[in-house]
């Protein structure tokens, strides 16, 4: 996929995304010159650059979300919104694909990335312009009216660096400051961040193939790029705590190691903050995800620690 730019406008208010940089810009002008800063530039948000992933399609489950299979009937009002707040590789789309499977959760996807699902959504609902220009009122208005479960549900996925670019946004402010938030993290950061750059650099996000995560190939062992991969989950880490200092939120958080081994319990604590009482038995193989992470990914915590002179939980 080709860097562009996504406008992102709210009556006289414009925002630019570049696929680097992810940085607010005030016209066409300073746009261009953005992206002359940064082309060529290794800059984290999801993860490093590398020529593996240059040369590959990005592959991610999710995107399966963008379908209109996954549309659902029109509901005139909408009731409970939630999001789940979360960084790259802490297990955040396992829980949102177990959460979709029950039909009372919405459909919680990163209706915000700003350069897959937004575009190919507002492209699909007829919302993006020649310039691609995107009224994110319009977008966010028109994903929820069809994104809603029938019990008024609506679920939102986000990282931090997809959320902040729009938060001077009306529409999204008021989403935030009045959903039901859920804060999903590891424990063990480094795996997390070793997962972030073996993702990063195969372009392999996640899959429901079983041959294809068999078959998954591992980069070579690098503890820098890994070390930002880190750097890049504590940023994000700390930009969630500062958004709900400032905006005094209070979200209910949770666990990655405990939804793993406790998904029912774990995902009927979400449901109940987001005010939703399913009898629905939660199960990590509803979301139909392979893993993906490996021995190998083992042996790296182990040497990347050593290297490093870090605990796992770092």
């Amino acid at each position: 996929m080709g860097s562009f730019g996504v406008f992102f406008h709210c009556s006289d208010c414009y925002l630019i995304l570049n696929v680097a940089a992810e940085v607010p810009v005030n016209n066409a002008r300073e746009y261009n010159n953005v992206r002359r800063r940064h082309r060529g530039q290794r800059i984290l948000h999801e993860g490093p650059r590398s020529d593996v992933k240059s040369r590959q399609p990005l592959q991610a489950a999710s995107s399966v979300l963008n379908d209109a299979r996954y549309d659902l009937p029109e509901v005139s009002v909408t009731g409970n919104g939630y999001m789940i707040c979360s960084t790259p590789r802490c297990g955040s789309t396992l829980l949102a694909f177990v959460l979709l499977a029950c039909g009372s959760m919405g459909v919680p996807h990163e209706y915000l990335h700003p350069t897959v699902h937004m575009p190919a959504l507002a492209r699909r609902f007829g919302l993006m312009t020649r310039n691609n220009s995107i009224n994110i009122d319009d977008y966010f208005a028109r994903i929820r009216k069809f994104r809603t479960s029938a019990n008024g549900v609506f679920g939102v996925k986000a990282h931090y660096s997809q959320l902040a670019p729009a938060l001077h946004i009306q529409g999204i402010a008021k989403f935030v400051d009045t959903a039901h938030l859920v804060r999903i993290r590891r424990r063990d950061t480094v795996s997390q961040a070793i997962s972030l750059y073996a993702a990063s650099a195969t372009r392999l996000w996640s899959t429901s193939d079983v041959e294809t995560a068999r078959a998954a190939p591992y980069p070579p062992y690098d503890g820098s790029a890994i070390s930002q991969c880190l750097q890049t989950i504590r940023t994000q880490d700390t930009g969630w705590e500062k958004l709900f200092a400032t905006r005094a939120l209070g979200p209910l958080d949770i666990w990655y190691e405990d939804f793993i081994a406790a998904p029912d319990s774990v995902c009927k604590m979400v449901c109940e903050h987001a005010g939703v009482n399913p009898s629905w038995i939660f199960d990590l193989g509803h979301a139909g995800l392979q893993r993906l992470a490996n021995a190998q990914a083992k042996d790296w915590k182990l040497r990347f620690c050593a290297e490093r002179g870090v605990t796992s939980t770092t």
